[in-house]
């Protein structure tokens, strides 16, 4: 049926602009270290609440103690620590989690005031602070993400009502084109595969969720400078215009803006109603609501792709074992205060002292 190949390809075609917008937010998370940011915000928050109460406060600046808490716990240990670097913030971690947080507090001068503090307790209390501190991690790690998703889907959004504008997505001609054209219809559903690939590539590299999911340094790719913004414009560019040679009607045109009553202006060439009257607002109106669609996000428009492709009866199953890799279940805070004992007796093996035994049981102290 024609309605139900226009619904598909109207599904492909917003599914190719949502991974455009993914592409474009993520650039400018990477560009203005949005991930870092939230994790040190994050790790300067835990260090208040967890970390300080542990601190022998008369002989510590718990600011400048707070500043070396955060530098240890993010700073890329693979790479050397230049004058330049430092002042571009550019060899610090960006995701971290609570296994890798818990080995890197071991090894720090900051485990050492956790395990005095564990000193003065007894028994398996001693152990609950470490567990206390995994936990209070995974906690304030949750709800960073949670702000971090938020944040991410309003930038999402403008991002989408931007290139909406700028593309001219107006969805009721998209729809009105694919009801109409079955050629156009045909060529827009022979990039269903790809598309899918692509999407399925794009969600293993990029994230919605703050930096403490995962582990993972940034690196000096395109991803992170200022160059991968153009470049990714670029690209954008380039999956509009491949629509728009298989006869989306995307993009602006001489006729199209005559039609709309838009002109351009000098700023940037960008296209603005040229008068108030019912064919511009209308084509305002539709506009927004192609951006909004756009905003609806990649996970929507592939789900909607593979529902309406199993209605066409083209799917047939294809894409069942990408939903093998929903998510790991959460690993238990021991293996993570395990990591701690391991990070900490070697660094008693470094500096001369002792306050775990190779097993990881207390050793006296007396």
């Amino acid at each position: 049926m024609q309605w139900l190949n226009a619904a598909l390809a109207f599904s492909i075609t917003m599914l190719i602009l949502s991974m455009v917008v993914s592409t474009l937010v993520e650039t400018l998370h990477r560009l203005l270290r949005l991930r870092a940011d939230g994790l040190e915000t994050m790790l300067r928050q835990l260090f208040k609440e967890v970390i300080a109460p542990h601190l022998d406060t008369a002989n510590t600046h718990l600011g400048q103690a707070c500043d070396e808490f955060i530098a240890d716990m993010m700073r890329n240990r693979a790479e050397p620590q230049t004058r330049v670097a430092r002042l571009l913030h550019s060899q610090c971690l960006q995701k971290l989690d609570v296994e890798k947080f818990m080995s890197r507090l071991g090894a720090s001068a900051h485990g050492d005031a956790l395990r005095a503090a564990m000193q003065r307790v007894e028994g398996s209390v001693a152990d609950d602070v470490l567990h206390d501190v995994a936990q209070q991690f995974e906690a304030f790690g949750q709800e960073a993400s949670e702000h971090f998703q938020r944040r991410a889907r309003l930038v999402s959004v403008i991002v989408a009502l931007a290139l909406a504008w700028y593309a001219n997505v107006n969805p009721y001609v998209l729809l009105k084109t694919y009801l109409t054209d079955e050629k156009t219809t045909e060529h827009i559903i022979a990039l269903e595969k790809t598309v899918e690939q692509r999407y399925l590539q794009l969600t293993s590299q990029v994230t919605d969720t703050p930096g403490t999911d995962g582990s993972a340094a940034p690196t000096p790719s395109a991803q992170t400078t200022p160059a991968a913004l153009k470049a990714n414009l670029d690209a954008a560019s380039q999956d509009i215009r491949q629509l728009r040679d298989l006869g989306a009607p995307l993009g602006w045109t001489a006729a199209r803006l005559q039609e709309a009553d838009f002109g351009t202006s000098r700023f940037l060439n960008l296209p603005l109603p040229g008068k108030i009257s019912p064919a511009a607002l209308s084509t305002v109106a539709w506009l927004l609501v192609g951006g909004l669609l756009i905003g609806l996000g990649g996970p929507f428009w592939f789900d909607a792709v593979r529902s309406f492709s199993s209605l066409r009866g083209a799917a047939g199953g294809k894409l069942a074992s990408s939903e093998g890799d929903a998510g790991e279940l959460e690993k238990p805070t021991a293996i993570a205060v395990a990591k701690f004992k391991t990070a900490a007796n070697g660094r008693d093996a470094r500096i001369g002292q002792g306050v775990f035994a190779a097993d990881g049981d207390d050793v006296a102290v007396g």
